[in-house]
């Protein structure tokens, strides 16, 4: 089933529209009476708590000025140049690609700042995964504009229409921990999600696929 230009739209502002207040952490209840090894444990955990908190509303609130920044393109070199220059600002990163198999067939792709690379060769960096998280093998690294401590690279949702489903985003890491496989990636796939469907909704306005 086509997905139509306005539909994508909609799916992208009800992804922001949706995005939820505000996360609010609270302090509730009080310790009475407790020897000091477990109220030392108790403190532990609470801290632990609130860092897990606060480090999540900081990757939602970096998911969200990533969509505001794909919503404000208003054509594909605009949205490419949002990933390019401030995907790697936002989310911290040494770099940031949309990486599209050169097969497919799509009009001055190198002048809308797509970058293409070879099926087979973005398949080795992946290892043929839809989401790959580590350290950047010999197929990853030739995929890079520099070398990257850790990669993250996720297709788009094979859901959305061709070209779009053979595209990946691919984020270099600082460090060799920015990315490995015991990360978690719901936020990941979700900006795979909006990048994909800000490509599909560029793709169909400006008529570029042949």
């Amino acid at each position: 089933m086509d997905i139509r230009a306005a539909e994508i739209s909609a799916i992208l502002k009800d992804q922001i529209a949706n995005f939820g207040s505000e996360a609010e952490i609270a302090e509730v209840g009080r310790v009475l009476s407790v020897g000091d090894g477990i109220a030392r444990e108790i403190k532990q955990t609470h801290e632990s708590l609130l860092h897990v908190a606060a480090e999540n509303m900081l990757s939602w609130t970096r998911i969200h000025h990533a969509a505001l920044g794909l919503l404000a393109s208003t054509d594909l070199p605009g949205m490419c140049e949002v990933i390019t220059n401030e995907f790697p600002v936002i989310f911290d990163l040494n770099q940031c690609q949309l990486i599209i198999e050169e097969e497919m067939a799509i009009q001055n792709v190198t002048n809308i700042g797509l970058v293409r690379h070879p099926a087979n060769r973005i398949a080795a960096a992946t290892n043929s995964r839809s989401l790959y998280l580590g350290l950047p093998n010999d197929a990853a690294q030739k995929l890079l504009e520099r070398p990257a401590q850790s990669l993250a690279i996720i297709r788009l949702p094979d859901r959305l229409p061709d070209p779009v489903s053979q595209a990946v985003l691919v984020l270099g890491g600082k460090t060799a921990d920015s990315f490995h496989p015991d990360l978690g990636s719901d936020l990941l796939v979700l900006l795979a999600e909006m990048v994909g469907v800000t490509l599909a909704t560029r793709l169909e306005l400006q008529g570029t696929v042949q």
